[in-house]
Order: C-alpha cells, then structure tokens, then sequence
C-alpha cells in the first residue's frame, strides 16, 4: 500500500511541539505523536513525502526521524524526486544560471541555497520581488517558460507546472492508496488521484471542498493535534485493508 503525506500544514506545523525541524530562518515542529505515527504508518506502508520543500529541508526532518521508514520523496512541488533524500544534489544548469543573476542583480536578496529546479528569493520586505524575477526571468536566455508565484515573503520561479502525482510516476508510484494534504496550490492533483483522502480544517478552502466532495476525512482539529488525528485514521484504515486482503 502506498501512503503520501505532504508537510507543512499537514503533519509539521510553525507551532512549537517537541521535535524542531531545522529551517533557512526559523524552525517548524512535529509533535511526538505524529512522529509515533508516521513510524507506525512506515512499517506497514510504502510512506512517501511530497512536499514543495527542497531536498536539503526534508533531509533535516528525516534526521530528526530517525525511526521512521520511508520509500521515498518528491521534492519541489513534484519538479524532483528521489529514493535516498541524502544523495547529492543536481541542480539543473537553467537553475543555477537563472539564481546567479538574480543574486547577481540584487545582492541584499537571500536567493535560498539547496534546491534543484526551483528558484526560491526572499527580497527585503518593502520590495515586491514578483515582478522583478518575472521581468528577470523572460530576458533570460532559456529553454524553459518560467513560472512564479509569491507565497508569503518568498517568492518562487520554476521551470514546469507543478504536480505531485508527476513525481510520484517519476519514482514509481503508479497507485496511491492514502493521502494528505493541505495546499491548494501543490496538492490539488496528488488529492484527486488517491483512493482514500484526508486534510486538516485548516487546509485551503478548495482542499477542503475536494475531500468533502470524495467522501475523504476532514480532521476536527488543527495543528498537531490535527496531524495526529489524520494520521490515526489513516493507520486504522491500512489495518483494516491489509486484513481484508489476507
């Protein structure tokens, strides 16, 4: 059975709890319960993380997990993927040159180290940093149509649409039995496609629509305890289909 979770605002939260994932600037939080649950949901699955995060973010919440097991990770909104989240990177070339300019042109921009096919810029606060990488971006001699988008202070350029459920193909996963997530913008396809969906009443209001409208569970609480609530359900749900298949 093959079980997909995103991260954040699905099972790590910007609330404290008593495991710290490491970050660029600030540290997010897993409390030991969903820990205690994606161990469990790991020994009896094939666990893998899709995420928009970058490989060298996840690498430090696996760090902090070392019990539990994972098949795999989609990195980047679905732009890479990989078995082993320790292997070096492979930043692709349009990546590398397109960041150097940027960082090039506007050195008090924080152009944010480790990822491989995005472009992740944090400018300083009274600069609206979406405009200028778009403008950036078209004059750059490239063979990809770059895309962007803000989210908060970062802002965001990547060479393909995003999809989750592509890089879960990448890697092999052709059926996807259980998933959560929360955003609208990363999750919306990887939630379509499982057999058996599941988000937080936090989550954006068409995440919430879609797994309303596939009979999928929507947990009663938020932040950690939401994680551990999901989480449960879904290790209930994957006993109950392994016996039924004995």
């Amino acid at each position: 059975m093959n079980c997909v979770l995103d991260l954040d605002g699905t099972v790590v939260f910007a609330e404290p709890a008593e495991i710290p994932i490491p970050g660029r600037s600030r540290c997010s939080y897993l409390s030991t319960a969903t820990a205690d649950w994606l161990k469990r949901i790991g020994a009896v699955s094939n666990l893998y993380i899709a995420s928009a995060r970058s490989a060298a973010s996840v690498a430090g919440l696996v760090r902090a997990l070392p019990q539990v097991r994972f098949a795999g990770f989609v990195l980047e909104g679905g732009l890479v993927c990989r078995a082993d989240i320790f292997s070096p990177p492979k930043p692709a070339p349009a990546q590398v040159e397109l960041a150097e300019k940027i960082a090039s042109t506007y050195p008090d921009w924080d152009v944010v180290a480790g990822y491989e096919e995005m472009i992740c810029c944090v400018a300083p606060s009274h600069i609206d940093a979406l405009p200028i990488v778009q403008q950036i971006a078209s004059s750059h001699p490239s063979t990809s149509r770059w895309i962007s988008h803000r989210e908060r202070h970062k802002t965001f350029l990547y060479p393909a649409p995003l999809c989750k459920l592509a890089g879960l193909q990448r890697l092999g996963v052709e059926e996807i039995d259980f998933a959560a997530g929360d955003d609208e913008v990363y999750d919306q396809s990887l939630l379509a496609s499982a057999k058996r969906c599941y988000t937080l009443q936090s989550a954006a209001p068409s995440i919430i629509e879609l797994v309303q409208q596939r009979r999928g569970t929507l947990s009663t609480h938020t932040s950690h305890r939401g994680a551990a609530e999901i989480l449960a359900h879904i290790h209930r749900e994957l006993i109950v289909v392994d016996r039924e298949s004995e």
